[in-house]
């Protein structure tokens, strides 16, 4: 699968700048088990390593990394109590340890628990994600003009990056890119 395929996932309907994927996965490989750990097992180090490694490798690579403003995509407060961290957020703070962007978790908030989506195809999940997210006052001086890296641990149908996006929009960033762990094949 190529770049070009997952953009497509984007495609007529939200605008994007950049789509950054550090690796594909499929469904039983030891990448999926490392984010498995990630998320489910305790191990918010290991986001913030894959992070730096992906920071790392995007500057070896010479890749444009010109962002003003970071966003790890938020989970809901229950569920970020339950798991004690946001993996996204702990990716995001190892990119920025390269990158150096004015990383923000306060802007953008989910407001909606959603039952897992897993089941769902694409446009169910696109439904089922309308206004979950939302920004909070302070967001939109700080998001204007900016350009806004956007933050998920893992890409299947693109509906979390979508609904975020969206929110964001609100605020007229000069850009908006995404920025991924892992790609499912």
């Amino acid at each position: 699968m190529q770049i070009d395929s997952l953009c497509e996932k984007f495609q007529n309907i939200i605008q994007i700048n950049q789509l950054l994927v550090y690796c594909f996965f499929h469904k039983g490989s030891k990448f999926q088990r490392v984010i498995h750990f990630l998320k489910y097992q305790n191990r918010p180090e290991l986001g913030e390593m894959l992070g730096r490694w992906y920071a790392y490798q995007l500057k070896e690579e010479k890749v444009k990394l010109n962002f003003d403003l970071i966003l790890p995509v938020p989970l809901h407060k229950s569920k970020r109590k339950r798991r004690g961290y946001n993996q996204s957020e702990e990716i995001a703070k190892g990119l920025n340890s390269l990158i150096g962007a004015q990383l923000r978790t306060d802007l953008i908030e989910r407001i909606v628990a959603n039952k897992s989506l897993t089941r769902l195809g694409k446009i169910d999940r696109i439904k089922a994600l309308k206004n979950t997210y939302r920004l909070n006052e302070l967001a939109f001086p700080i998001i204007e003009g900016k350009r806004v890296l956007l933050v998920d641990d893992i890409l299947t149908t693109g509906s979390t990056l979508i609904a975020c996006a969206e929110t964001i929009e609100s605020a007229k960033p000069k850009s908006t890119s995404l920025l991924v762990l892992g790609a499912a094949q």
